[in-house]
């Protein structure tokens, strides 16, 4: 079975954490898979395998899509009221515009999300040209890293 796992390149998978779950490569039934599970069983573990700081980016991350929910769910039904019909006529309904336009913040708010997949698809290189074990083996010698893409 190691001929199994010399040829399906086992030196190639990096194990990743995340601030919930983490995902790592089992050999299983005669097959290499990768199996990704939450690693957190409560805000109570201990800092040395739950990090507070990780803690306190669930919290924020948590608190950020409920209010980003509560957002949308407020703003479709903002446009039901009288107030929209006086603006933007008659026909303004959820989903419907009527007279009205789309404003700026729209287009920023598509364009900052773009731009943040963007930052996070150029990082994907960055980290995959860090995490040879020769570039970790010179940082571990104290030589500085510099990153250019």
């Amino acid at each position: 079975n190691l001929n199994f796992l010399q040829n399906n390149n086992i030196n190639e998978f990096t194990p990743s954490l995340g601030i919930f779950n983490r995902c790592t490569r089992i050999y299983q039934l005669n097959r290499l898979q990768t199996e990704c599970a939450p690693f957190v069983s409560g805000l109570d573990q201990e800092n040395n395998s739950f990090p507070n700081a990780w803690k306190a980016s669930l919290i924020f991350y948590t608190i950020g899509v409920c209010v980003m929910s509560l957002t949308i769910i407020a703003s479709l039904l903002g446009w039901g009221t009288d107030r929209v019909e006086r603006v933007c006529g008659v026909k303004a309904d959820p989903f419907l515009l009527g007279d009205c336009t789309i404003g700026w913040g729209l287009y920023l708010a598509v364009g900052s999300t773009v731009a943040t997949f963007i930052c996070a698809i150029l990082s994907i290189q960055a980290e995959i040209s860090t995490s040879s074990d020769k570039v970790q083996d010179e940082i571990l010698d104290g030589k500085n890293l510099i990153c250019l893409l």
